[in-house]
């Protein structure tokens, strides 16, 4: 399952309604995992009005480096440290790697987590897949803007469902043999062979895309 808060969604000047860019994704399955795209001033407040742990988040997301975009993660990083975080938080950007330690250099910041900092390209036409699971990845595309900015898709991987009611019509039982059928697409029950096909549905999996500042551009249609 998948979770979208809008956290803030104005550009510029934030008003007394709306907030500056962010954008949190909680993904369910086995467990959670919470992505942000976009942290722009107010938004750790707006994670807690949300009911959103901030020490949940693992990767951030930022598509430029204009302040409306970025600024919340200064305090964002500092909370995470008074609340003691000991877990890496991966940032992806374009030019993440330069805009990141100049973050850390501000002041007497002394985080005690890793911060790892990913480059995105942000030139070209290419799709670029800059994180993966076993669920599902993280891709993202040049965009047109006045600085170096990227769009990014969070896409769901087609998964494949049992369906209990064929598993009962072909005389089958649950058991571990299931794991090897979803890893392999095929398995031996009792010196059977099942094909994945034969007791399952492929759901397809869901796309979320996501662009900061841009100009209509074919590239964005692309990645959607």
């Amino acid at each position: 399952m998948i979770v979208i808060t809008f956290l803030g969604t104005v550009s510029g000047i934030p008003s007394k309604e709306r907030n500056h860019p962010a954008i949190a994704l909680e993904y369910f399955y086995y467990r959670k995992d919470t992505l942000l795209f976009d942290c722009g001033e107010g938004t750790q407040k707006q994670l807690m009005k949300a009911g959103i742990s901030f020490m949940e988040i693992s990767k951030i997301f930022i598509t430029h480096w204009h302040a409306d975009h970025f600024s919340g993660l200064i305090p964002l990083l500092q909370t995470m440290n008074l609340e003691k975080r000991k877990s890496e938080l991966t940032i992806f950007a374009p030019e993440a790697s330069r805009f990141v330690q100049g973050i850390l250099n501000l002041g007497y910041f002394g985080l005690r987590f890793p911060v790892k900092a990913i480059d995105v390209p942000f030139e070209g036409k290419d799709v670029t897949k800059i994180y993966e699971t076993k669920l599902y990845e993280v891709l993202s595309i040049p965009v047109l803007h006045t600085i170096p900015s990227v769009a990014f898709a969070f896409k769901e991987k087609d998964v494949w469902r049992i369906d209990e009611k064929k598993l009962e019509e072909l005389g089958l039982k649950k058991g571990r043999w299931l794991k090897e059928l979803k890893e392999k697409g095929e398995a031996f029950y009792n010196g059977r062979k099942v094909r994945i096909e034969d007791v399952a549905k492929l759901q397809k999996g869901l796309k979320v895309v996501y662009s900061g500042d841009t100009k209509p551009c074919e590239n964005l249609v692309e990645l959607a």
